[in-house]
């Protein structure tokens, strides 16, 4: 599966995330075969536990390890979860709410018990920096394009933003901020009927021209080439 501009491979026994909100496709003749959750990321806000909540799943967020490959004895935990969650949904749907979000929160945890963390391969002040960077940039990308406005508000410079993004990621955050606008223009290319010049002014572009080709320069084909060829599918 490609997620944003990244691909995996999941193999028998794996899990695969996709946090909310990110671009994903499978390969046009690959055959996948076993249990995909499509979770609503507001589905457990109203879990009626008090400390609740996903913010400590570093694998439900775009910048965490997004392939789990948990042990034998996790997995067959994992799977008679995913079971009972299906054949609640099945019997009752959304009716059985409170039992689902019961499994889903065990099923989570379960999967923290056995996640490799980015942190443990990254300085922990770097991976502040660069987590501090990703969560502004998907909060505020359809505003802001420029590095120097991300590095004023992480109160460092530009260089030392872009040093420790490359260092941290591989990429430089000019790239980080194209590629997100870029997956922004994708969701609504593929998901709603907005003209591209909608697209582009929502996208915080003032020139319409300058985001196609933006897009085509990351793409290889323009906004409208890129909609009609995901229309047939039914995308």
């Amino acid at each position: 599966m490609t997620i944003g501009y990244d691909t995996y491979t999941a193999t028998a026994g794996s899990l695969l995330f996709v946090p909310a909100g990110q671009v994903f496709s499978f390969g046009s003749d690959d055959m996948n075969e076993g249990y995909l959750f499509h979770v609503h990321p507001h589905f457990l806000a109203d879990w009626p536990v008090a400390s609740a909540g996903t913010a400590d799943f570093e694998f439900l967020t775009p910048w965490g390890n997004l392939l789990v490959c948990p042990p034998a004895d996790s997995l067959e935990a994992l799977l008679f979860l995913s079971r009972r969650m299906l054949v609640r949904y099945q019997a009752r749907g959304l009716q059985g709410r409170l039992l689902i979000q019961s499994y889903l929160m065990a099923f989570l945890s379960e999967v923290a018990q056995v996640y490799q963390p980015v942190t443990a391969t990254i300085q922990p002040a770097a991976h502040r920096l660069t987590h501090a960077f990703k969560a502004l940039l998907a909060e505020r990308v359809c505003r802001q394009h420029h590095v120097a406005d991300y590095a004023a508000q992480l109160h460092i410079t530009p260089n030392h933003l872009n040093k420790v993004l490359r260092e941290t990621t591989g990429k430089a955050p000019t790239r980080w901020i194209d590629e997100a606008l870029l997956l922004e223009a994708k969701v609504r290319l593929s998901q709603t009927p907005d003209t591209i010049a909608m697209i582009a002014d929502q996208l915080g572009f003032a020139d319409p021209s300058y985001f196609s080709r933006l897009f085509r320069r990351y793409e290889g084909l323009t906004p409208s080439a890129f909609r009609r060829r995901i229309e047939p599918s039914g995308t």
